[in-house]
Protein backbone atom coordinates (compact mmCIF):
# COMPACT_ATOMS: atom_id res chain seq x y z
CA UNK A 1 0.00 0.00 0.00
CA UNK A 2 1.16 3.50 -1.33
CA UNK A 3 1.64 6.74 1.21
CA UNK A 4 -0.63 8.25 -0.36
CA UNK A 5 -3.46 5.03 0.18
CA UNK A 6 -3.03 5.12 4.19
CA UNK A 7 -3.31 8.87 3.99
CA UNK A 8 -6.76 8.56 2.24
CA UNK A 9 -7.70 5.56 4.61
CA UNK A 10 -7.15 7.56 7.50
CA UNK A 11 -8.78 10.60 6.36
CA UNK A 12 -11.36 8.25 5.72
CA UNK A 13 -11.60 7.02 9.14
CA UNK A 14 -11.65 10.14 11.05
CA UNK A 15 -14.88 10.72 9.01
CA UNK A 16 -16.42 7.67 9.14
CA UNK A 17 -18.53 5.86 12.27
CA UNK A 18 -20.15 2.71 11.25
CA UNK A 19 -18.72 1.22 8.04
CA UNK A 20 -19.90 -1.54 6.83
CA UNK A 21 -17.65 -4.48 7.55
CA UNK A 22 -15.43 -6.85 5.40
CA UNK A 23 -15.21 -10.11 4.32
CA UNK A 24 -12.32 -11.68 2.86
CA UNK A 25 -12.02 -15.24 1.01
CA UNK A 26 -8.37 -16.30 0.85
CA UNK A 27 -7.47 -19.40 -1.14
CA UNK A 28 -4.42 -21.07 -2.61
CA UNK A 29 -4.09 -17.80 -5.39
CA UNK A 30 -0.67 -16.89 -4.75
CA UNK A 31 -2.31 -12.96 -5.31
CA UNK A 32 -3.67 -14.26 -1.50
CA UNK A 33 -0.63 -13.02 0.44
CA UNK A 34 -2.15 -8.91 -1.23
CA UNK A 35 -5.40 -9.11 -0.21
CA UNK A 36 -4.42 -10.10 3.23
CA UNK A 37 -1.26 -7.57 3.73
CA UNK A 38 -3.99 -5.03 2.20
CA UNK A 39 -6.95 -6.03 5.11
CA UNK A 40 -4.49 -5.79 7.85
CA UNK A 41 -3.30 -2.34 7.07
CA UNK A 42 -6.81 -1.46 6.37
CA UNK A 43 -7.29 -2.87 9.85
CA UNK A 44 -4.54 -0.74 11.38
CA UNK A 45 -5.17 2.12 9.90
CA UNK A 46 -9.14 1.92 9.85
CA UNK A 47 -10.04 0.16 13.68
CA UNK A 48 -13.76 0.98 13.60
CA UNK A 49 -13.80 -1.70 10.20
CA UNK A 50 -14.67 -4.84 11.21
CA UNK A 51 -13.06 -7.45 9.36
CA UNK A 52 -13.75 -10.97 8.91
CA UNK A 53 -10.98 -13.68 6.95
CA UNK A 54 -11.85 -17.34 5.81
CA UNK A 55 -9.41 -18.92 4.36
CA UNK A 56 -10.87 -21.61 1.73
CA UNK A 57 -8.98 -24.73 -0.09
CA UNK A 58 -8.36 -24.65 -3.42
CA UNK A 59 -7.36 -22.83 -6.27
CA UNK A 60 -10.23 -20.43 -6.63
CA UNK A 61 -9.40 -16.56 -6.75
CA UNK A 62 -9.06 -14.71 -3.69
CA UNK A 63 -11.66 -11.34 -3.17
CA UNK A 64 -12.80 -8.80 -0.72
CA UNK A 65 -17.29 -8.87 0.00
CA UNK A 66 -17.82 -5.42 0.62
CA UNK A 67 -21.84 -5.60 0.77
CA UNK A 68 -23.41 -8.79 0.63
CA UNK A 69 -24.16 -8.30 -3.52
CA UNK A 70 -21.08 -6.02 -3.88
CA UNK A 71 -17.46 -8.52 -4.17
CA UNK A 72 -14.16 -6.93 -5.01
CA UNK A 73 -11.39 -9.32 -7.52
CA UNK A 74 -9.06 -6.55 -6.53
CA UNK A 75 -6.80 -5.17 -3.90
CA UNK A 76 -8.05 -1.49 -4.09
CA UNK A 77 -5.17 1.19 -4.53
CA UNK A 78 -4.99 4.35 -6.70
CA UNK A 79 -8.06 5.10 -8.43
CA UNK A 80 -9.86 1.99 -7.29
CA UNK A 81 -9.23 3.35 -3.27
CA UNK A 82 -12.14 5.81 -3.20
CA UNK A 83 -14.80 4.26 -4.23
CA UNK A 84 -14.38 1.14 -2.56
CA UNK A 85 -14.01 3.35 0.70
CA UNK A 86 -17.36 4.73 -0.23
CA UNK A 87 -18.77 1.99 -1.00
CA UNK A 88 -18.08 0.91 2.94
CA UNK A 89 -19.51 3.80 4.05
CA UNK A 90 -22.62 3.26 2.23
CA UNK A 91 -22.23 6.30 -0.49
CA UNK A 92 -23.30 9.92 0.44
CA UNK A 93 -26.76 10.20 -0.50
CA UNK A 94 -25.88 13.04 -2.84
CA UNK A 95 -23.99 10.32 -4.76
CA UNK A 96 -26.99 7.74 -4.86
CA UNK A 97 -29.27 10.21 -5.94
CA UNK A 98 -27.25 11.46 -8.79
CA UNK A 99 -26.55 7.41 -9.84
CA UNK A 100 -30.13 6.44 -8.86
CA UNK A 101 -32.37 8.75 -10.80
CA UNK A 102 -35.65 7.08 -12.40
CA UNK A 103 -34.71 3.65 -10.95
CA UNK A 104 -38.01 3.08 -10.04
CA UNK A 105 -38.42 0.02 -12.32
CA UNK A 106 -35.84 -1.83 -10.37
CA UNK A 107 -38.72 -2.66 -7.71
CA UNK A 108 -39.83 -5.35 -11.08
CA UNK A 109 -36.90 -6.67 -11.30
CA UNK A 110 -38.10 -10.84 -10.70
CA UNK A 111 -34.59 -12.76 -10.98
CA UNK A 112 -31.21 -11.80 -9.91
CA UNK A 113 -28.49 -10.14 -12.51
CA UNK A 114 -24.68 -10.90 -12.55
CA UNK A 115 -22.75 -8.16 -13.25
CA UNK A 116 -18.78 -7.83 -13.83
CA UNK A 117 -16.99 -4.32 -14.07
CA UNK A 118 -13.58 -4.90 -14.65
CA UNK A 119 -11.40 -1.87 -13.57
CA UNK A 120 -7.91 -0.84 -13.20
CA UNK A 121 -6.21 1.07 -10.46
CA UNK A 122 -4.74 3.59 -12.91
CA UNK A 123 -8.40 4.38 -14.56
CA UNK A 124 -9.55 7.86 -14.17
CA UNK A 125 -13.00 6.74 -15.52
CA UNK A 126 -13.83 3.95 -13.62
CA UNK A 127 -14.65 5.03 -10.09
CA UNK A 128 -17.87 7.02 -11.93
CA UNK A 129 -18.66 3.35 -13.15
CA UNK A 130 -18.13 1.53 -9.86
CA UNK A 131 -20.26 4.39 -8.15
CA UNK A 132 -23.01 4.13 -10.65
CA UNK A 133 -23.11 0.21 -10.14
CA UNK A 134 -22.97 0.10 -6.55
CA UNK A 135 -25.49 2.64 -6.25
CA UNK A 136 -27.84 0.05 -8.54
CA UNK A 137 -26.49 -3.04 -6.14
CA UNK A 138 -27.12 -0.94 -2.81
CA UNK A 139 -30.90 -0.13 -4.08
CA UNK A 140 -31.74 -3.76 -5.31
CA UNK A 141 -29.99 -6.54 -3.63
CA UNK A 142 -31.24 -8.99 -6.55
CA UNK A 143 -28.14 -6.93 -8.64
CA UNK A 144 -24.70 -8.74 -7.70
CA UNK A 145 -21.63 -7.10 -8.65
CA UNK A 146 -18.03 -8.30 -8.86
CA UNK A 147 -15.48 -5.66 -9.66
CA UNK A 148 -12.14 -7.00 -11.05
CA UNK A 149 -9.10 -5.61 -11.33
CA UNK A 150 -8.23 -6.53 -15.10
CA UNK A 151 -4.16 -6.28 -14.55
CA UNK A 152 -3.91 -8.10 -11.21
CA UNK A 153 -6.27 -10.71 -12.80
CA UNK A 154 -5.28 -10.45 -16.55
CA UNK A 155 -6.35 -14.42 -17.06
CA UNK A 156 -9.79 -13.65 -16.48
CA UNK A 157 -9.96 -10.32 -18.23
CA UNK A 158 -7.98 -12.75 -21.48
CA UNK A 159 -11.07 -15.12 -21.05
CA UNK A 160 -13.71 -12.15 -21.23
CA UNK A 161 -11.58 -10.51 -23.71
CA UNK A 162 -10.83 -7.65 -22.48
CA UNK A 163 -9.02 -4.59 -23.86
CA UNK A 164 -9.54 -1.56 -22.02
CA UNK A 165 -11.38 -0.47 -18.95
CA UNK A 166 -13.83 0.64 -17.94
CA UNK A 167 -15.67 -2.95 -19.31
CA UNK A 168 -19.05 -4.25 -17.78
CA UNK A 169 -20.82 -7.48 -18.25
CA UNK A 170 -24.20 -8.40 -17.76
CA UNK A 171 -25.17 -11.97 -17.39
CA UNK A 172 -22.04 -12.99 -19.47
CA UNK A 173 -24.02 -11.53 -22.27
CA UNK A 174 -24.56 -7.64 -23.01
CA UNK A 175 -21.05 -5.58 -22.73
CA UNK A 176 -20.35 -2.48 -22.55
CA UNK A 177 -17.08 -0.43 -22.81
CA UNK A 178 -16.16 2.82 -21.82
CA UNK A 179 -18.71 5.54 -20.81
CA UNK A 180 -21.93 3.34 -19.41
CA UNK A 181 -25.18 4.09 -20.19
CA UNK A 182 -27.43 3.20 -17.06
CA UNK A 183 -30.71 3.63 -18.11
CA UNK A 184 -29.74 0.79 -21.22
CA UNK A 185 -28.40 -1.43 -18.48
CA UNK A 186 -31.40 -1.13 -15.86
CA UNK A 187 -33.71 -2.09 -19.39
CA UNK A 188 -31.93 -5.10 -20.00
CA UNK A 189 -31.98 -5.95 -16.31
CA UNK A 190 -35.27 -5.12 -16.09
CA UNK A 191 -36.95 -6.88 -19.48
CA UNK A 192 -34.37 -9.77 -19.74
CA UNK A 193 -35.51 -13.05 -21.78
CA UNK A 194 -35.10 -15.45 -18.40
CA UNK A 195 -34.43 -18.25 -21.07
CA UNK A 196 -30.78 -16.90 -21.98
CA UNK A 197 -29.89 -16.62 -18.69
CA UNK A 198 -26.16 -17.81 -18.53
CA UNK A 199 -24.95 -20.57 -15.67
CA UNK A 200 -23.31 -17.78 -13.64
CA UNK A 201 -26.63 -15.80 -13.03
CA UNK A 202 -28.28 -19.00 -12.57
CA UNK A 203 -25.50 -20.12 -9.68
CA UNK A 204 -26.19 -17.05 -8.16
CA UNK A 205 -30.06 -18.00 -7.63
CA UNK A 206 -28.73 -21.20 -6.22
CA UNK A 207 -26.72 -19.39 -3.91
CA UNK A 208 -29.40 -17.40 -3.10
CA UNK A 209 -31.05 -20.17 -2.08
CA UNK A 210 -34.09 -20.35 -4.82
CA UNK A 211 -33.48 -23.29 -6.37
CA UNK A 212 -37.75 -23.83 -5.84
CA UNK A 213 -38.46 -19.86 -7.44
CA UNK A 214 -36.15 -21.01 -10.69
CA UNK A 215 -38.05 -24.27 -11.35
CA UNK A 216 -41.13 -22.48 -11.22
CA UNK A 217 -39.50 -19.41 -13.73
CA UNK A 218 -38.75 -22.43 -16.12
CA UNK A 219 -42.34 -24.03 -15.34
CA UNK A 220 -43.88 -20.73 -16.47
CA UNK A 221 -42.05 -20.86 -19.77
CA UNK A 222 -42.32 -24.42 -20.64
CA UNK A 223 -38.55 -25.05 -21.23
CA UNK A 224 -35.06 -26.03 -19.01
CA UNK A 225 -33.05 -22.98 -19.44
CA UNK A 226 -29.86 -24.21 -21.11
CA UNK A 227 -27.13 -22.83 -18.61
CA UNK A 228 -28.71 -25.13 -16.30
CA UNK A 229 -26.99 -28.28 -17.58
CA UNK A 230 -24.15 -26.62 -17.37
CA UNK A 231 -24.59 -26.57 -13.99
CA UNK A 232 -25.75 -30.12 -13.32
CA UNK A 233 -22.72 -31.57 -14.85
CA UNK A 234 -20.53 -28.96 -12.95
CA UNK A 235 -17.38 -29.92 -11.14
CA UNK A 236 -18.22 -28.49 -7.55
CA UNK A 237 -20.51 -30.25 -5.80
CA UNK A 238 -22.30 -27.66 -4.04
CA UNK A 239 -22.92 -26.20 -7.65
CA UNK A 240 -24.59 -29.69 -9.21
CA UNK A 241 -26.18 -30.09 -5.65
CA UNK A 242 -28.50 -27.01 -6.36
CA UNK A 243 -28.84 -27.70 -10.01
CA UNK A 244 -30.49 -31.12 -8.86
CA UNK A 245 -32.85 -29.58 -6.19
CA UNK A 246 -33.86 -27.52 -8.99
CA UNK A 247 -34.83 -30.14 -10.99
CA UNK A 248 -36.41 -31.86 -8.41
CA UNK A 249 -39.19 -28.75 -7.62
CA UNK A 250 -39.49 -29.13 -11.27
CA UNK A 251 -40.83 -32.33 -11.24
CA UNK A 252 -43.61 -30.65 -8.59
CA UNK A 253 -44.62 -28.48 -11.71
CA UNK A 254 -44.06 -29.99 -14.69
CA UNK A 255 -43.39 -33.43 -15.26
CA UNK A 256 -43.71 -33.48 -19.11
CA UNK A 257 -40.01 -31.09 -18.73
CA UNK A 258 -38.23 -34.17 -16.70
CA UNK A 259 -37.43 -36.35 -19.82
CA UNK A 260 -36.07 -33.23 -21.47
CA UNK A 261 -33.43 -33.30 -19.00
CA UNK A 262 -32.80 -36.89 -18.48
CA UNK A 263 -31.86 -37.43 -22.29
CA UNK A 264 -30.12 -34.68 -22.33
CA UNK A 265 -28.20 -35.42 -19.76
CA UNK A 266 -27.64 -38.74 -21.17
CA UNK A 267 -26.23 -37.66 -24.34
CA UNK A 268 -23.00 -36.79 -22.39
CA UNK A 269 -22.93 -39.16 -19.82
CA UNK A 270 -20.02 -40.97 -21.45
CA UNK A 271 -17.78 -37.62 -21.22
CA UNK A 272 -18.52 -36.77 -17.29
CA UNK A 273 -16.45 -37.47 -14.82
CA UNK A 274 -16.59 -40.38 -12.05
CA UNK A 275 -18.39 -38.23 -9.46
CA UNK A 276 -20.66 -36.80 -12.03
CA UNK A 277 -21.57 -39.99 -13.40
CA UNK A 278 -22.58 -40.97 -10.15
CA UNK A 279 -24.50 -37.84 -8.79
CA UNK A 280 -26.41 -38.01 -12.02
CA UNK A 281 -27.38 -41.30 -12.05
CA UNK A 282 -28.49 -40.26 -8.19
CA UNK A 283 -30.88 -37.48 -9.57
CA UNK A 284 -32.23 -40.25 -12.71
CA UNK A 285 -33.61 -42.20 -9.27
CA UNK A 286 -35.06 -39.43 -7.72
CA UNK A 287 -37.36 -38.36 -10.43
CA UNK A 288 -38.67 -42.29 -10.93
CA UNK A 289 -39.27 -40.77 -14.36
CA UNK A 290 -39.94 -44.30 -17.15
CA UNK A 291 -36.99 -42.57 -19.43
CA UNK A 292 -34.31 -42.55 -16.01
CA UNK A 293 -34.75 -46.44 -15.15
CA UNK A 294 -33.83 -47.02 -19.08
CA UNK A 295 -30.37 -45.14 -18.34
CA UNK A 296 -29.97 -46.79 -15.01
CA UNK A 297 -30.56 -50.47 -16.33
CA UNK A 298 -28.14 -49.80 -19.32
CA UNK A 299 -25.10 -48.38 -16.59
CA UNK A 300 -25.85 -52.10 -14.73
CA UNK A 301 -25.15 -53.93 -17.86
CA UNK A 302 -22.82 -51.88 -19.10
CA UNK A 303 -18.79 -51.51 -18.32
CA UNK A 304 -18.47 -48.49 -15.66
CA UNK A 305 -16.41 -47.92 -12.73
CA UNK A 306 -17.27 -49.68 -9.09
CA UNK A 307 -18.28 -45.86 -7.86
CA UNK A 308 -20.65 -45.56 -11.24
CA UNK A 309 -22.14 -49.19 -10.67
CA UNK A 310 -22.97 -48.45 -6.87
CA UNK A 311 -24.97 -45.37 -7.71
CA UNK A 312 -26.40 -46.95 -10.63
CA UNK A 313 -28.20 -49.72 -8.39
CA UNK A 314 -28.92 -47.26 -5.76
CA UNK A 315 -30.60 -45.29 -7.86
CA UNK A 316 -32.33 -48.49 -9.02
CA UNK A 317 -33.94 -48.77 -5.98
CA UNK A 318 -36.53 -45.79 -6.36
CA UNK A 319 -38.38 -47.70 -8.69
Amino acid sequence: MMGNDEKIISEWARHTKTPSPIRVFLTNDRRSDAFQEFVQRMAALAPAVHIKTKHEAGDGLPEIRVQPNITYQAVPHGHELKPFLEILSGLPDKMKNRHLADTHVLEKLEMPAVIKAYISPDCAFCPQTVQSLAALAMRQEMIHLVIIDGAMFSEKASVDRVNSVPTVFLDDQFRWTGNLQLPELIDIIVNRDPAQLSSETLKQILYDGKAADLAKMMAEWGMVFPSLYELLTHTEWPVRLGAMATVEYLGEYRKDLIADIINALWEQFEDLDEPVKADTLYLFGETAHPEARLKIEAVIRGTYSDMVKEAANDAMSAF
